[in-house]
């Protein structure tokens, strides 16, 4: 098992400018797919998709962090993103640098980040740090940047 200090990163280019973070014990895996970002309206977040065609001709989106998890088409358990980056597949057995587990749909809202309404007239901002990974999230309030 690898320390924290051990563990190597790389990323999959997606669309739209995004880029998906995966231990790189996963990278052969997954580089033989064409990912792409996809934005979902619920969570207001950019997941790292593909497309399947199934034996019986029929086509369905797979989910990195699904896919990763062993989680089949069909299969009702959640996959959540522990630090609520879901562009980060990070797959590991080490608590402190996973951020992927099987969860119920109880478990996924729950760790599922608040985001706030908004409005034309209004911007606000969040800030989380990302403990596991040592980065920092911004968002702008009224065009300027704020870190805490």
């Amino acid at each position: 098992m690898t320390t924290p200090s051990e563990t190597v990163y790389a990323t999959i280019t997606l669309t739209h400018g995004q880029y998906s973070t995966v231990h790189v014990s996963h990278i052969e895996e997954l580089k033989v797919f064409s990912w792409f970002a996809h934005w979902s309206k619920s969570t207001k977040s950019f997941y790292a998709h593909r497309t399947a065609t199934f034996q019986d001709g029929s086509r369905h989106t797979i989910s990195m962090h699904r896919q990763l998890l062993g989680l089949g088409f069909g299969d009702p358990r959640k996959g959540d993103h522990i630090n609520g980056d879901t562009l980060c597949n990070v797959l590991t057995d080490d608590p402190i640098t996973n951020n992927l587990r099987i969860a119920t749909t109880q478990q996924n809202n729950r760790n599922r980040v608040q985001k706030s309404e908004m409005t034309s007239r209004q911007t606000t901002i969040e800030s989380s740090r990302h403990e596991h990974f040592r980065s920092w999230t911004l968002f702008a309030l009224r065009g300027e940047v704020f870190v805490q």
